[in-house]
């Protein structure tokens, strides 16, 4: 008889990639014979998969045409469980990322005018303007992803 696999649980992520590239798949990847990847899958075995192995078979799951990662969501999933405050708000980001490329856009059309021939001061403060609004909306999708990032400063390249 089968065991349940709770949705979005280590050992339903195994089962997904098994059942997408097969035993001879996991073995290719990993190296672990079949057995070894039951066990692995087994919520009642001690065997767990090394975060190493579950990279790589995500990445072999994948490149086998498999839509996902099924452990990174796994992993996701359990993260947001213990930490949500610490996630990101995705729809939140998506949102302000749609009106920042409106603002990008606005501004870019400004700035050509502002430099065109017959271009006015007007043209350049509302230029200038366009711009700002751009800017500012760049800083609140800034302020978005590093309020779910845990980082309170945003620093080139990820340095800390």
């Amino acid at each position: 008889m089968t065991k349940a696999r709770a949705p979005l649980s280590i050992e339903q992520a195994l089962a997904r990639i098994v059942g997408h590239i097969g035993f001879d798949g996991i073995k290719a990847t990993i190296g672990h014979e079949e057995r070894v990847v039951r066990n692995m899958g087994d919520p009642d075995h001690v065997r767990e998969i090394s975060f190493d192995e579950a990279i790589r078979l995500d990445i072999a799951y994948r490149d086998a045409g498999g839509i996902g990662l099924p452990f990174l969501q796994c992993f996701e999933h359990r993260a947001q469980l213990v930490a949500p405050e610490a996630m990101p708000d995705v729809n939140a980001i998506a949102e302000q990322a749609a009106v920042a490329a409106k603002e990008a856009g606005d501004a870019t059309a400004a700035i050509f005018k502002a430099i065109s021939p017959g271009a006015t001061k007007v043209d350049r403060a509302i230029a200038a303007r366009e711009l700002r609004e751009e800017i500012q909306a760049h800083q609140n999708t800034l302020s978005l992803l590093d309020a779910g990032s845990g980082n309170d400063v945003y620093t080139p390249g990820g340095a800390t």
